[in-house]
């Protein structure tokens, strides 16, 4: 009787070391399929075809992209990439862009869905799908969240890039991101050219992840800039060895 209520109370024990996620396989033209496994703490986006990952720590209010390779943690504060791109967002150049429903929708992982033309100066350039079905899945604002997130850091290097001249779907995008929020979950774009550039795959519930899942690795952390100035001299190395 006694070996039984310990066989209880460490299976007991076992269990409640894990913690349930919630698990989204989604596809992106650029990078193939990706998945975020997300619980109550934080959310990590895994590249099938890499090592590295992304977590977000929602309570350190910090991103971190892990480089295996050079075994680096890129360190983002969040609320400081909030602002500054908020504040990019504002300077950005003005275009007349515009959602308008269109047709009925999908049924996307599942999800229904709605959709609409990403409309600028009254030229299509893209089918966009939300779902607010969606919304009501555990976890789902917090994958909204980390996209969010993702996509203002990518936007905020794009302007920096010198001489680089935004396409107006890439300013509509930019300056819809609020909108965007108030729709639902985005499950798809579908480009003028007809091409897929991402789509929800698959949402998964409760599913039994350990917490050990969501440490991070013991590398040295480093800012974006700091970053930048490791990527620069490598790069600086290869051309210094290409010429040799």
């Amino acid at each position: 009787m006694i070996k039984f209520s310990l066989l209880l109370i460490s299976t007991f024990l076992s269990f409640s070391s894990v913690h349930a996620a919630t698990v989204i396989k989604w596809q992106n033209k650029q990078k193939g399929v990706q998945e975020v496994v997300i619980n109550a703490s934080y959310a990590r986006l895994q590249h099938n075809d890499s090592e590295d990952f992304t977590l977000l720590d929602r309570q350190a209010d910090t991103l971190y992209r892990v480089d295996q390779k050079r075994q680096l943690i890129i360190e983002t504060n969040i609320t400081e990439k909030r602002a500054e791109a908020k504040k990019n967002y504002s300077q950005l150049q003005k275009v007349d862009a515009y959602l308008k429903p269109s047709k009925q929708g999908q049924t996307i992982a599942q999800q229904e869905s709605q959709a609409y033309t990403m409309l600028v100066d009254m030229f299509s350039c893209s089918e966009e799908f939300f779902s607010k079905q969606a919304l009501t899945i555990e976890y789902m604002p917090i994958f909204i969240e980390l996209m969010t997130i993702i996509n203002a850091i990518q936007h905020i290097q794009m302007q920096k890039i010198p001489f680089i001249h935004l396409h107006p779907c890439q300013l509509a995008y930019m300056h819809l991101q609020e909108e965007f929020k108030t729709l639902g979950v985005p499950m798809k774009t579908v480009l003028k050219n007809g091409q897929v550039h991402h789509e929800l795959l698959s949402i998964k519930t409760k599913r039994i992840i350990p917490p050990s899942f969501f440490k991070l690795p013991k590398y040295k952390k480093v800012t974006d800039k700091a970053m930048k100035k490791v990527l620069e001299k490598e790069l600086s190395q290869r051309i210094q060895h290409s010429m040799q």
